[in-house]
């Protein structure tokens, strides 16, 4: 569960906010198109607009699946670090020797994390700097140019 589920909704509503406006602004350039240049014209510059937004989903898709096996692995580690860290669970831990299991748990899944989290954010940088656009943010807030030194 989020921890902050306000804060969840209302990024929820502004990207959907932001999708509308965007489909919004296609129609009324394709609705321009269609009035005022040849057909043929205005067909070219749908096909185009339709090919970048399959690239697009296809982007998309790509980056949220590899987000969502980081945050499956983020909270498993958040689990196991939290099981390590309640005292009222350390008998049983010592008693049935199952601390250093959990401990070599918690590890793996703590470097699952980092690995995969730097990889993702790796390759969304990339794909930013590949569409050259200067100035470019990760989703963390990071300029991509700060991952060189990984």
């Amino acid at each position: 569960m989020a921890a902050d589920p306000e804060a969840v909704l209302s990024g929820i509503f502004e990207k959907n906010l932001e999708l509308w406006g965007f489909i919004a602004s296609n129609v009324g350039l394709l609705a321009v198109l269609r009035a005022y240049a040849p057909g043929w014209v205005s067909f070219i510059i749908t096909g185009m607009l339709g090919l970048f937004g399959w690239f697009a989903v296809k982007g998309g898709k790509k980056q949220y699946e590899a987000r969502a096996e980081v945050t499956f692995h983020r909270r498993r580690a958040s689990y196991y670090e939290e099981i390590m860290g309640n005292r009222a669970m350390d008998n049983e831990r010592m008693l049935f020797h199952y601390a250093g299991e959990m401990n070599d748990r918690f590890l793996e899944e703590s470097r699952k994390v980092t690995q995969l989290a730097a990889a993702t954010e790796i390759q969304e940088c990339y794909s930013m700097e590949k569409e050259r656009w200067k100035g470019a943010t990760s989703r963390n807030g990071r300029k991509c140019s700060s991952l060189k030194t990984l």
